[in-house]
């Protein structure tokens, strides 16, 4: 009868995998984790069935009639068990963005996996009952279930497992008795129990501010990026100053045993290629530190501690730092930060005034460690007025103009 149970786990599985390849899902750490979280259910269908069936044994009726009879009493009651449990998930449904990408493979790999559940033991269990678990009376009491295979026809083994049973059903009475006991004194005495629930939930409630809460567990890159912005319009030479500077500062600060490579990236071109990366022009830059395999300390704790450096030793400059890693990248959406605050407007100066005065604001928070703005108001411009007329001369119109010139975009 373990058996029975038993196999109804990989039998689950094996269902699941297949329905999970018919609608096109991935076997990754969300479903993984989703078929954990419902592995220990998946044997509850089983075993309710199984209990009625040999409920039915015990009264004396034939293996197909108890296997018939017992698997239809519990068929709509285990329904109802299996719909609750899969019920819960529904609200991940009305999920939107990284949490419905996130979550959803874990809600559809449980669902799939209580349905395999549920046919198993309506088909599965019954016919392996019918086929191979009959009760042994002596005088009339079940002393065990046998199983009618070759293997446990050998008298050895089946008279040490009918030896072990005895043994596990003498401790498993004691057991039930006990608990027989202690909760005929609970519904003696409701209001008393009532309380003492009620106090064991106050208690908890004392561990609740120590509970440490994220949306997602944060994992190491082992790297980090620092985007620095010097003042506006400062020369790409001088850019490269600072660079060499914020260098030094991460060269002294993480261990010559941990640090990999530094990589700097300072300005922009005017082409296509802009797009790829962060700065917006010379006086932007962005260093990339990559820590080797078994660091002894956190890219984080790294991180922290050279921003603090770089502001309390280069105050002139504005920076932003970011883990760089591909799970903060997916949760943020792309967004260089958790919490992208977006202002618009007609008047950009209003705008930027608003955008100044909201940082000040968020900064001020006790949970909130950086406010950056990435956009730059005051860069010097210069207005260029096209002589059409000198300019048709030479046969050039004011578009050929402005991609012959390097400082028009």
């Amino acid at each position: 009868a373990t058996l029975g149970v038993f196999f109804s786990i990989p039998i689950c599985a094996l269902f699941t995998f297949t329905l999970l390849d018919l609608v096109g899902a991935t076997i990754n750490t969300m479903v993984l984790g989703g078929l954990a979280l419902v592995f220990s259910r998946l044997i509850d269908n089983s075993v309710v069935v199984l209990e009625n069936i040999y409920r039915h044994m015990e009264k004396g009726q034939s293996l197909r009639e108890a296997a018939q009879t017992g698997c239809a009493e519990v068929s709509l009651p285990v329904l109802a068990a299996s719909l609750t449990t899969a019920i819960v998930f529904f609200p991940v449904t009305l999920l939107y963005g990284v949490s419905q990408y996130l979550f959803s493979a874990l809600a559809l790999a449980l669902v799939i996996a209580l349905l395999a559940s549920y046919l198993v033991a309506m088909s599965v269990v019954p016919l392996f009952c019918f086929k191979f678990v009959k009760p042994m009376h002596k005088d009339g009491y079940i002393e065990a279930l046998a199983l009618q295979t070759p293997l446990w026809s050998h008298r050895k083994l089946k008279s040490a497992a009918l030896a072990f049973s005895r043994r596990f059903n003498h401790y498993f009475e004691k057991m039930l008795e006990a608990y027989d006991r202690y909760l005929t004194k609970a519904l003696r005495s409701p209001c008393l129990t009532l309380l003492a629930i009620l106090g064991l939930f106050i208690i908890s409630l004392c561990f609740l501010p120590r509970l440490r809460m994220t949306y997602f567990p944060r994992t190491d890159p082992s790297q980090f990026v620092i985007n620095m912005k010097a003042a506006t319009g400062t020369r790409i030479e001088l850019t490269e100053q600072w660079v060499e500077k914020v260098e030094d500062i991460i060269r002294r600060i993480v261990h010559k045993d941990d640090l990999n490579v530094i990589v700097s990236n300072i300005g922009t071109t005017p082409d296509f290629s802009a797009m790829y990366t962060n700065n917006t022009a010379s006086h932007t830059a962005f260093i990339q530190a990559s820590l080797k395999e078994g660091h002894t300390v956190g890219s984080f704790t790294y991180m922290d501690q050279v921003r603090h450096a770089i502001e309390q030793e280069l105050p002139q400059l504005s920076i932003y730092c970011q883990s760089g890693g591909l799970v903060d990248a997916v949760i943020n959406l792309g967004l260089p930060a958790p919490i992208d605050v977006q202002i618009s407007g007609y008047d950009l100066d209003k705008v930027y005034d608003a955008a100044i005065h909201l940082a000040e604001k968020i900064g001020k928070l006790s949970t909130v460690g950086q406010v950056f703005i990435p956009q730059d108001m005051d860069a010097p411009a210069l207005r260029v007025d096209i002589d059409r007329l000198y300019a048709s001369e030479f046969g050039l119109t004011q578009q050929d103009v402005i991609e012959n010139n390097p400082y028009c975009y």
